[in-house]
């Protein structure tokens, strides 16, 4: 039974989509775990607010019904605090250091760290840039301010060090991998993956249109 650990973009962006019954599903073969500060970003901040309210309450029940696993676990918190410290010393813009990732996205990578997990579900583009290749990272804000960004060496270094065995997959997986087993019941065809594929993208996922044809080529 494979380990997955959850940040709370890629939870969201299938929660947008009504599809919490196929992290149900999934929770059936694999074991889920997120982290104390991902409850707090799916749950109890939006938990106070009419717009996102409810979505809480379906993600909370998740928790509830043990769909989803908390990690309460202190090495999680100072493993967390050594990447925050770590990332957030990788650049500078405009003689200032730049906040890269935040709480909940550093106790998803612990966590997975200190679990040996199979995957870390990320949607969230800098994140999954970060572990994927942190240079992008630096890329995107130079091309969206068109400012330079300028980078420490060493802790490049360390962070390709530190993240490169981490597997991350997308809420986009997960939406291919149900529509493979017969999850999508609502609805099939290619039609249907890729209205699912979009919402997802819709939602946050970082995805582009031509791997979501591509997903619609191998799998419709």
């Amino acid at each position: 039974m494979s380990l997955l650990v959850w940040d709370s973009s890629s939870l969201i962006s299938l929660g947008d989509n009504c599809l919490n019954k196929v992290v149900e599903k999934l929770a059936e073969e694999h074991k889920l775990f997120i982290t104390r500060g991902v409850v707090a970003e799916i749950v109890e901040h939006p938990f106070h607010t009419k717009l996102f309210k409810y979505k809480a309450l379906l993600l909370k029940h998740l928790i509830d019904e043990g769909v989803l696993r908390i990690v309460d676990d202190g090495e999680v918190q100072r493993k967390a605090d050594e990447l925050i410290n770590l990332t957030n010393s990788l650049m500078e813009y405009k003689g200032k250091r730049v906040k890269i990732v935040q709480r909940g996205e550093a106790e998803a990578m612990a966590a997975y760290k200190l679990l040996k997990a199979d995957a870390l579900f990320v949607d969230e583009r800098t994140t999954r840039h970060l572990i994927e290749d942190p240079v992008k990272v630096r890329d995107y804000m130079q091309n969206r301010t068109g400012y330079k960004v300028s980078m420490d060496k060493d802790v490049l270094r360390e962070i390709k060090i530190e993240l490169s065995d981490i597997n991350v997959l997308r809420s986009t997986e997960v939406i291919a991998f149900a529509y493979e087993k017969g999850w999508l019941d609502e609805c099939m065809g290619k039609t249907c993956l890729e209205a699912a594929l979009y919402a997802a993208k819709f939602a946050g996922c970082s995805i582009t249109k031509e791997e979501i044809s591509e997903y619609v080529r191998m799998l419709g």
